[in-house]
């Protein structure tokens, strides 16, 4: 039986999430709620991750995708809870754990059973029957779950802790006042806004908030709000408001910033900055608004907000400014786009040539780029083949399928390996011309490897059959330069000898291009226009008049 259900909302609290959870008794009659509020963090990851190695607590955990507030997600856990008890548990603080559980020992079936709080700098809160209203909030006190029942947090209201503790004290519960020091209020902390912003007490008050309300999936603009957010995000708190938005842009902003889809609430910000809408602009109150400009509204036939609230209209390029304020009247400050360059990685070249199919590695070339997918090597990966992809389960947009060629020298020449993972080879023609070229390969230990001359390590990695084990790390790092000695062929002591007098034929042949569809007899195929052949002169001047073909090259 579960006598206490402790309820956690979290958002954004990634480095508190093991301290809470660590400090939690491990008993049987105890459960854990946690229920991650759409954080940007990595709260939630932490979340499924204690989970599954700490399987002796009875943690559940939840998850919202968009952000609905910690009161909102205090009711969707009081409703989750089964414990005979319920008592919540701030996301950034945590218990005591011996003198909680002497706690939970002391409940007897009274409605509310308070404990004292402790505070970082030591101060602690005392709970009795004179302050148990002054000190209001749900972590103070085990509630019978029973005796609240129905009892929920207001959605609207600045003093919510104090609205759902006056509904519960009107009620006449039986009290107990443990006098037990058992929870730590993580108070003051910088940045902390839990006891006034979470707990409805006062509007959080950010720095700068940026809104677009359409996000794309690529885009100059889009480009604008990742460069400004790797540039400024560390030392100017950054806020980006959005609508609609491309999934892959959102998860690289929130990297960095914090990023927050709108849904009508009011905003308060010291300076907030708008792109193409200023739709909102009635629920933001800013010292200062600034819209940018990232266009050419002349040519573009575009028109900009002109609320007199704008404090300044900033350009991309004096050419913007310049536009803006002819077309339009207002000055316009030149403000160019941040860029932040970094040396960008290595970027790894695999070229194979090869059909699509079990034997000839289809799978291992899947296993091979999800390891390097995994690792966040960049690379290309060129496959020239004439074979469906359908052998091919990984959809990385690394692979580069291209159609064959009788000739890609160029190619094994130019990269970084020349990859083959067959089960099997008796030469390997691809191999041979990469190692002669000075380029290594990725082989698999096919038996006849050493007798081509192909080391591993040396001018190679082979890899096992089964790809247990990939050294990612040092296919990226690289080999060393190597000599390479081709072997040679003994044919000539089995050819019969006599001079080639090829030219002569070879002065017959001709170049013709289908100009009409039809079925060739001699190569028993449909050909269409545009479709060219070499054949014999002969052949040539019969499909030309026949108005099938026009000869190209006589």
């Amino acid at each position: 039986m579960i006598k206490v259900s402790i309820l956690s909302p979290f958002y954004n609290e990634e480095e508190f999430v093991y301290k809470l959870l660590d400090s939690i008794p491990r008993r049987d009659d105890i459960e854990v709620l946690a229920r991650d509020d759409a954080s940007t963090d990595g709260t939630y990851a932490n979340l499924l991750a204690y989970q599954e190695t700490h399987p002796e607590l009875n943690l559940k955990v939840y998850h919202d995708d968009v952000n609905h507030g910690a009161f909102y997600n205090g009711n969707k856990l009081l409703e989750l809870a089964t414990g005979e008890y319920i008592h919540f548990i701030d996301g950034d603080d945590y218990v005591y754990t011996d003198l909680y559980s002497q706690a939970i020992d002391q409940i007897n079936g009274e409605d509310c059973v308070y404990i004292n709080l402790q505070i970082n700098s030591g101060v602690v809160f005392t709970l009795n029957e004179q302050n148990r209203t002054l000190f209001c909030a749900p972590t103070t006190k085990f509630v019978r779950r029973a005796f609240g029942g129905d009892i929920r947090f207001p959605l609207e209201g600045k003093l919510v802790d104090w609205d759902f503790n006056n509904e519960l004290l009107s009620r006449n519960p039986k009290c107990k006042y443990t006098g037990i020091t058992a929870y730590h209020y993580n108070h003051p902390r910088e940045g902390s806004i839990c006891n006034l912003v979470s707990r409805g007490l006062m509007q959080e008050m950010m720095k700068n908030v940026f809104y677009w309300p359409n996000i794309n999936c690529i885009g100059g603009v889009e480009t604008f709000l990742y460069e400004m957010a790797k540039k400024y995000g560390k030392d100017y708190d950054l806020t980006l408001y959005y609508k609609v938005g491309d999934k892959a842009q959102i998860d690289r902003y929130r990297k960095l910033m914090r990023v927050k889809q709108y849904k009508g609430e009011k905003i308060k910000c010291e300076k907030a900055f708008f792109g193409w809408g200023t739709d909102i602009i009635d629920n933001i109150e800013a010292k200062e608004y600034y819209q940018t400009l990232h266009a050419d509204y002349k040519m573009q036939n575009l028109k900009p907000c002109t609320d007199p609230r704008i404090t300044a209209y900033l350009g991309v390029s004096q050419a913007v400014c310049d536009v803006f304020t002819e077309t339009f009247g207002l000055p316009a400050e030149l403000c160019y786009n941040p860029l932040t360059v970094e040396k960008p990685k290595k970027m790894l070249r695999l070229v194979s040539a090869t059909r699509l199919t079990w034997e000839k590695g289809a799978k291992r070339i899947s296993q091979l780029a999800e390891a390097l997918d995994a690792k966040g090597i960049p690379y290309t990966w060129e496959i020239f083949t004439n074979s469906k992809t359908a052998e091919i389960n990984n959809k990385s947009k690394n692979l580069v399928f291209r159609d064959i060629r009788l000739d890609i020298r160029n190619y094994i020449a130019d990269c970084d390996y020349l990859v083959q993972l067959s089960d099997t080879e008796a030469y390997s023609y691809s191999i041979i011309e990469a190692l002669a070229l000075g380029t290594p390969v990725i082989v698999t230990p096919w038996p006849c490897l050493k007798d081509l001359g192909v080391i591993n390590g040396v001018n190679a990695f082979v890899l096992p059959f089964d790809m247990s084990e990939i050294p990612i790390d040092a296919i990226y790092k690289g080999l060393k330069k190597f000599k390479y000695e081709i072997r040679p062929d003994c044919y000539d002591k089995y050819l019969a000898p006599g001079k080639g007098d090829y030219e002569k034929e070879k002065a017959e042949l001709i170049k013709v291009r289908c100009t009409h569809i039809y079925y060739d007899l001699v190569l028993k195929a449909n050909q269409n226009p545009g479709d060219e052949q070499i054949v014999t002169r002969e052949r040539a001047e019969k499909l030309s008049d026949l108005g099938l073909v026009d000869i190209v090259d006589e």
